[in-house]
């Protein structure tokens, strides 16, 4: 199984190694957010791990990981198992809807915003609480 750390917590590791899977991870640079860095860091999971079961990774991740998957002749979700996390626009093109875990990206973009003005005013900082997410029932896992 394959899970990018910018989408996993402590306690999902946690969860996943209690459970007895194999875990590994491919991480990406902050920078990189070109489509062919993406296609670099699925072909590479694909290169060390043949018979990856699970991919979980960011909207554009999960898109290179599909493809990747399918220049493998690897069936998804048959085969493999992908979801996304953000849930943007992307994760629900006419082509194939993926899987995916939604976050509230306004909500958090405002919350960041809001939090960064308080923080240049001296201001109490506004709750941080973590936003609620919601699951995209899609056709990749």
């Amino acid at each position: 199984m394959y899970l990018n750390t910018a989408t996993s917590s402590k306690n999902t590791y946690r969860c996943i190694q209690e459970a007895g899977i194999q875990l590994d991870s491919v991480v990406m640079s902050a920078n990189a957010l070109r489509p062919e860095d993406f296609a670099r860091a699925a072909k590479k999971v694909f290169d060390r791990y043949p018979d990856v079961d699970a991919i979980s990774s960011t909207d554009l991740g999960a898109i290179a990981a599909l493809r990747e998957a399918s220049l493998r002749r690897c069936r998804v979700p048959e085969e493999l198992s992908i979801v996304a996390y953000d849930g943007t626009y992307i994760s629900r093109l006419p082509s194939l809807m993926l899987t995916a875990i939604l976050q509230p990206i306004s909500e958090l973009g405002k919350k960041a915003a809001d939090t960064i003005i308080a923080m240049i005013r001296h201001e109490p900082l506004p709750d941080l609480t973590p936003l609620p997410m919601k699951f995209q029932q899609g056709e990749t896992c």
